[in-house]
């Protein structure tokens, strides 16, 4: 699943915004609320390259936060010194649930060349990310686009794989390092894309035991997530080869759910519990092997049988009697 977060234009005060768009992974629908975090001061580690706003000569012209590039936009960071670098916080939504693996972050930059210049070499740079204080550099650098009317949008892709379990993750930051000093660079926008993957499931079944065939038992099932703290929600699909249940379906509450089980047939079967997913959660499949046995045979009493019981009876009654007198 991929959670997009707009860095925003470059302007003044190196204003940054972050926007949350909707995203769709390959097993369940889930979109995030779509709004701007409200804008803010450049709030990273890094604040290493000019702002286009300091210059007396480029004061730039305000355009409303966007991810990509945008024509009207003349505001921008710009950085020819080497190895400096230029960073903002990434808010992590909250709409990632406990559990899940950050597995990497998409950094997207409009940008261009600063100066003329249209013949290589062209200046290069290189994005990055900062999770907890730690810099993860993309190590592939990206050419200035020439000239410097032609805004062009590069996204690199940087892993992470930390386990947000608990507030895991406490920073975020992406950014820009300029890798070269031939010429002056210029970066309009900086957006981020939260690429993760939900906690896998563990479904448990237990079914009282034995059953005595032609009659139920209660079977449980219950999920448990891999990772994090969410409490599974949504059905259990039940099935067996050759017996049959009180409902084919249970609802989760508290994680757990239960259905009655019937079988016809001496032996042991498989009982069979299939848990699909939620939003906090992939799916998961459960089995117990369920041992149904035939009937605990009951003494039968014939007519012989009566008579000699009767008659026992009669020969102990008359003993207490005889001892009595």
């Amino acid at each position: 699943m991929k959670i997009k977060l707009g860095g925003g234009r470059i302007s003044a005060g190196f204003t940054f915004a972050a926007l949350l768009l909707s995203a769709f992974p390959v097993t369940f629908v889930r979109a995030d609320d779509t709004g701007y975090i409200s804008p803010q001061p450049q709030n990273g580690f890094y604040a290493e390259w000019a702002d286009s706003s300091l210059s007396n000569t480029n004061t730039g012209t305000f355009v409303n936060d966007y991810i990509g590039c945008n024509a009207a936009d003349a505001t921008y960071w710009a950085a020819q010194a080497i190895n400096t670098r230029q960073s903002v916080i990434i808010a992590i939504p909250g709409s990632i649930p406990d559990g899940s693996t950050i597995d990497s972050v998409d950094v997207q930059v409009c940008q261009t060349l600063f100066g003329l210049n249209n013949t290589p070499p062209l200046p290069t740079f290189q994005t990055f990310i900062r999770v907890d204080g730690a810099n993860t550099d993309s190590g592939v650098d990206i050419s200035a686009a020439a000239p410097n009317t032609n805004k062009t949008v590069n996204t690199q892709n940087i892993p992470v794989g930390v386990v947000m379990t608990g507030g895991t993750i406490v920073s975020l930051e992406a950014g820009v390092l300029k890798t070269d000093t031939l010429f002056a660079q210029r970066i309009y926008s900086l957006a981020a894309s939260i690429n993760y993957t939900l906690p896998g499931s563990s479904t448990t079944v237990v079914c009282n035991t034995p059953l005595i065939v032609d009659t139920s038992t209660l079977c449980t099932a219950t999920v448990a997530p891999s990772a994090g703290n969410n409490i599974a929600s949504g059905n259990i699909n039940w099935t067996s080869a050759d017996g049959t249940f009180s409902s084919p379906s249970c609802v989760l509450a508290g994680g757990q759910c239960s259905v009655n089980f019937t079988r016809t047939a001496v032996g042991v079967t498989a009982v069979m519990a299939a848990y699909p997913g939620d939003a906090n959660m992939s799916g998961s499949d459960g089995v117990f092997p369920l041992e149904v046995i035939p009937p605990v045979p009951v003494p039968v009493f014939g007519p012989l049988g009566l008579v000699f019981t009767v008659l026992g009876m009669g020969l102990i009654g008359g003993w207490r009697t005889r001892r009595k007198s």
